[in-house]
């Protein structure tokens, strides 16, 4: 994607010098998180991405264990509630991961340095030498970053997919534009089977291609569009088949099955000032269905209307915990500084507000680790900033190349899914931090290059650039 037919003694320089400041804060965090691997780079999630890695290593299938009860013995349930992506990427790179996930952090180590790098090179010949450093050092010093490369979760994984179908979708309208299509698509399907955020982002860049093709009667966009989705949804609808023929639904995850019992939760766990644990199990207590089921295995319709009935009155009766809820979910996804950080330092944990799930994140007294999580806030307010600068600077009438728009919405269609399904989880947020950080990065292009270096989309740009091509 770099047009230089030699790189420059700066570039080389700085580069170096960029590597060279990630690892110094890098380093520290790695050492400190492996001293204590199942206390600070394990999270609540990763037993379950752990066991089921595990089961897969031992040729038992995609599926795990389970205890419906305190009497009953453990029973084989083929896997519905977690897509297999993260999983799979855990059992490849380590042989036993119920004792040991080395492998797997160090990937993720790679990873995220290796977006550093991108981050700071695209920028480097795309805007020049002072927005690329600009790029570098924010990606260099991105907290959240480092803490969530240290914890064994599907963020890595799934930020390398999405980014790398951010970057090849700015070739859509290249030469060999079919190609980047199928490419395009397949990246977002594997990207959905990491974590569903995805799964309607290749039906949205669909949509834009027929409108771009119906407006400009390029009919090469419908054929885009039609590969491109293609691409996207082929791996997803196996896996769905798959999990028809072994679990008995046609549906991604159980994820969706759950209704307004979330919100429900959260809601009456406000209201009430007990745990959210406590506050769902009462729901499903009155609705007559087990949480276990609901979260592992198909329910039927009964079960779900039955769930509804009791769920969202329950909203209803309570309009202002469910807009305080809403509101402090979304800042948090929005500006929150990650939690994950006292983790991997071994400090206590803080809820940020948020209802707890079972009274155990308290207000942290350490004054270190409040710091460090105030920084973090700055971080991303100062993004946000050169965002909106970057948007000014269009407004009136600046031109940037159609890629920094596929970032841009791109980003904007991930932070809008995750606040539409109200995530309140700032680690939702950190797979849009590179892009908008690039986005933020061409605001400080100067005046005499206007017309920045192609990095693989045509330096003229229109209104149809900016919606998406």
């Amino acid at each position: 994607m770099i047009n230089s037919n030699s790189l420059p003694k700066t570039f080389v320089r700085d580069g170096v010098v960029i590597l060279l400041l990630a690892l110094l804060l890098r380093i520290p965090f790695f050492i400190i998180s492996s001293s204590q691997p199942a206390e600070r780079q394990h999270a609540e999630d990763t037993r379950g991405y752990v066991d089921l890695a595990h089961n897969l290593n031992q040729g038992l299938g995609f599926g795990r264990y389970l205890q419906t009860n305190d009497v009953s013995p453990a029973v084989w349930i083929p896997e519905l509630c977690r897509t297999p992506g993260f999983p799979w990427v855990v059992a490849r790179l380590d042989r036993e991961p119920t004792q040991s996930t080395h492998v797997t952090v160090l990937f993720q180590q790679v990873i995220e340095l290796a977006l550093c790098w991108v981050v700071f090179a695209i920028c480097y010949f795309a805007f020049g030498r002072v927005p690329g450093l600009i790029a570098g050092v924010f990606m260099a010093l991105d907290l959240q970053g480092v803490t969530l490369a240290n914890m064994v979760l599907s963020e890595m994984t799934f930020t390398a997919l999405f980014i790398a179908a951010a970057l090849t979708a700015t070739q859509l309208s290249k030469k060999n534009g079919l190609i980047w299509a199928a490419v395009t698509g397949l990246l977002i399907g594997a990207s959905v089977l990491v974590r569903p955020t995805t799964l309607y982002l290749g039906g949205f860049i669909g949509v834009v291609l027929v409108a771009l093709a119906l407006w400009r009667k390029r009919w090469v966009y419908l054929a885009t569009a039609v590969i491109l989705v293609g691409a996207t949804y082929a791996p997803v609808v196996a896996w769905m088949a798959r999990n028809k023929a072994q679990c008995g639904a046609f549906s991604l995850t159980t994820m969706t099955q759950s209704g307004a019992l979330g919100q429900a939760g959260s809601v009456l766990a406000r209201a009430k000032g007990i745990p959210l644990n406590d506050a769902l199990e009462e729901v499903c207590n009155q609705a007559n269905v087990s949480f276990w089921q609901i979260r592992f295995v198909p329910i039927s319709t009964e079960q779900k209307k039955r769930l509804a009935e009791v769920a969202v009155p329950i909203v209803r009766a309570h309009p202002k915990e469910m807009l305080k809820e809403y509101v402090i979910r979304t800042a948090n996804l929005m500006v929150g500084p990650e939690k994950y950080m006292l983790t991997v330092l071994g400090m206590p944990p803080i809820s940020f507000g948020l209802v707890d799930k079972s009274n155990g994140a308290k207000k942290s007294s350490n004054g270190l680790g409040l710091a460090l999580l105030g920084v973090q806030v700055l971080f991303t307010l100062a993004i946000y900033v050169g965002v909106l600068r970057t948007l000014w600077q269009a407004v009136r009438g600046r031109v940037f190349p159609g890629w920094v728009w596929i970032c841009f919405w791109f980003s904007m269609y991930t932070l809008g899914i995750s606040a539409a399904v109200c995530v309140g989880d700032p680690r939702y947020r950190w797979p849009t931090i590179p892009l908008l950080i690039m986005v933020a990065a061409a605001s400080f292009i100067r005046p005499q290059t206007n017309q920045p270096a192609s990095v693989g989309v045509e330096e003229k740009t229109s209104a149809a650039a900016a919606a998406g091509v």
